[in-house]
């Protein structure tokens, strides 16, 4: 059985380094999908965060569209260029496949985002909420106009719920050319050192 030299199996271990480490400096931004059911209404896009899991903060947001639709097919979209995204509170967690609620967290806290310019005023908003809350109705809120409007819709939640779901993506293309890349250095050394050691093989037996 052949063996490697050692310098060899440096510079292969360097290539399956650097290789593993560009693959994940991809993959940390995840993207989850809202589809969530309020009453007759709903609130349907995407949140990608920068892949923190545990208590998700607002700086942990990286952008979000979303489409509010309340009774009668009042909508609003909103987006982290015409709105702003509030958490209160330590109710929302991340894990690597869904964005959850507490609705029975007592800590008051709520999560909501809400257009540019109306924060508190009671109009535009998609808000979920703990109970005791005073910035929007316990449980899960789609105001896609104001709060006293027929089109908005409520309705009470308990217990931990999922609020979005992963998005299951491949690697992305600058990704898969790493992969390629590095797997074709290591074929290459490996070629280099098998020629090494049946030349040497067969200078060993000439002499």
């Amino acid at each position: 059985m052949n063996t490697l030299t050692r310098p060899v199996c440096t510079m292969i271990l360097a290539v399956a380094a650097c290789l593993a480490g560009g693959v994940g400096a991809y993959a940390s931004p995840i993207t989850y999908d809202v589809d969530q059911s309020i009453g007759s209404g709903s609130v349907v896009g995407t949140i990608e965060t920068d892949g923190v899991t545990g208590v998700l903060n607002v700086s942990d947001i990286l952008s979000y569209d979303l489409v509010l639709t309340g009774a009668g097919g009042v909508t609003n979209e909103l987006t982290n260029t015409n709105s702003a995204f509030t958490n209160f509170g330590s109710d929302v967690t991340a894990t690597s496949q869904a964005i959850l609620y507490d609705y029975n967290a007592e800590d008051a806290g709520y999560l909501s985002v809400q257009q540019n310019g109306y924060l508190y005023s009671g109009y535009y908003y998609w808000c979920n909420a703990a109970a005791g809350d005073f910035a929007c109705a316990e449980g899960a809120s789609v105001v896609p106009g104001s709060y006293a409007d027929p089109s908005a819709q409520y309705e009470p939640r308990t217990g931990v719920q999922s609020i979005a779901t992963a998005v299951s993506s491949a690697p992305e293309p600058s990704a898969w050319a790493l992969m390629i890349a590095g797997l074709g250095a290591i074929g290459l050394l490996l070629r280099r050192a098998n020629n090494g050691v049946r030349f040497g093989a067969s200078s060993a037996a000439a002499v």
